[in-house]
């Protein structure tokens, strides 16, 4: 790149269009939040086609274009079962948002446009000023300000904590994922980056459950992804034996290595291999919190842990050799030893078993609805 002292006049543009939405952000973050996803997206889209019109519009590097699609889908697989694998040793938790069709379709339409204007506008802005450096800082700066203003301007600046936290933990991620992703823009296309950003930022939206990974490891994680990606796009493009059409190419055998994780990790939550399980519920006894047809999340518990349970919580116990799912309505004490009485939400009457230590195997943690339906009507098959 040459220096910021040389500088043209479609440049010279450029670099006044950013500082003014930069100056727009910045106040934006510190002194008012009023700017809306909407709004931003509005304008990203008119900027975009603003200076597609006015400056230069190159096509895709086709060459590359191929394997960067390729290239993301593998790194987000591996990603994704990786924190997954994760939550079966730290946990997971059920998705805050509003998981309703009606919700899920305008929070990934909304986002999905975000996305699509932001990085349009990173595509047009990065090839016209991809000679300078300032072009370039300003660019990333306005990217990351629009990931995180309103988390700035919450922040109490006052408390050295909570700025250290917004800082490492969300301005820091931000600033590194727009750098890989602005150099992957102007050597690539902008479709990558549209591809990398939907797959990272969009599946919160409709996800039903995620992995308890941690505000540390997860960012940790928010600033390794970006790196990662970089370099690899770094290597390729320097590289031309990473051509599309190379023949050691080894996408077949990352998906063959991903789907056969895929099955272990299945294998392993079916057959409580892990320190967490699931079950899927084959009656409707604890309906309406758990239907016939949903799964559940069950976490294994200990002797000391089984004794920590209370009235109201949700266990998973053998009876009869048969995996029953309520709710225990009592516990006692027979022969000085802890014992529970269980009753399904949906029955009439407490079961009239008593549960001992023993017999338990686990407290519900998480219930996935209608994801356990084939199994339920496989077994039923079965035992027609």
């Amino acid at each position: 790149m040459c220096g910021i002292n040389r500088i043209n006049s479609k440049e010279y543009f450029l670099v006044f269009i950013e500082l003014l939405f930069c100056c727009v952000m910045i106040v934006d973050s510190f002194i008012k939040d009023i700017i809306s996803i909407n709004f931003l997206t509005i304008v990203l889209s008119i900027l975009f086609l603003l200076l597609a019109f006015f400056m230069n519009y190159e096509r895709d590097n086709r060459y590359y274009l191929t394997d960067a699609i390729y290239t993301i889908i593998i790194i987000a697989s591996l990603y994704y079962i990786a924190v997954y694998l994760l939550g079966l040793i730290t946990g997971f938790y059920s998705n805050s948002n509003d998981l309703s069709f009606l919700s899920i379709f305008k929070n990934v339409f909304k986002f999905g446009l975000f996305i699509t204007a932001s990085e349009m506008f990173r595509y047009v802005v990065a090839i016209n000023g991809k000679s300078n450096k300032l072009v370039l800082s300003l660019l990333v700066l306005i990217l990351s300000l629009c990931d995180v203003s309103d988390l700035i301007y919450r922040c109490n600046f006052s408390d050295i904590s909570d700025s250290i936290e917004i800082i490492g933990y969300h301005v820091l991620p931000s600033i590194i994922k727009n750098i890989a992703l602005t150099h992957i823009s102007y050597k690539i296309s902008y479709k990558p980056t549209i591809f990398y950003r939907v797959i990272f930022e969009l599946p919160q939206y409709f996800l039903p459950i995620l992995p308890n990974t941690g505000l540390y490891l997860q960012t940790i994680l928010n600033i390794a992804i970006p790196v990662i990606v970089f370099a690899y796009f770094y290597l390729m493009l320097s590289s031309k034996k990473f051509a599309a059409g190379n023949k050691d190419n080894p996408l077949k055998i990352t998906i063959k290595v991903l789907l056969s994780t895929f099955l272990i990790v299945v294998i392993g939550l079916v057959t409580g291999f892990f320190k967490y399980s699931i079950v899927a519920v084959g009656s409707e006894s604890m309906t309406p919190e758990i239907g016939k047809g949903d799964a559940v999340i069950v976490k294994k518990l200990n002797t000391e842990e089984i004794k920590n349970l209370k009235i109201g919580d949700i266990i998973v116990f053998r009876h009869s050799n048969v995996v029953l799912v309520h709710r225990i309505s009592n516990i006692v004490a027979i022969d000085n030893d802890f014992c529970f009485r269980t009753k399904g939400d949906g029955n009439i009457a407490e079961d009239s078993f008593i549960t001992t230590l023993d017999d338990v195997i686990g407290i519900v943690t998480l219930k996935i609805p209608s994801i356990g339906l084939p199994t339920v009507w496989i077994n039923e098959l079965i035992n027609f």
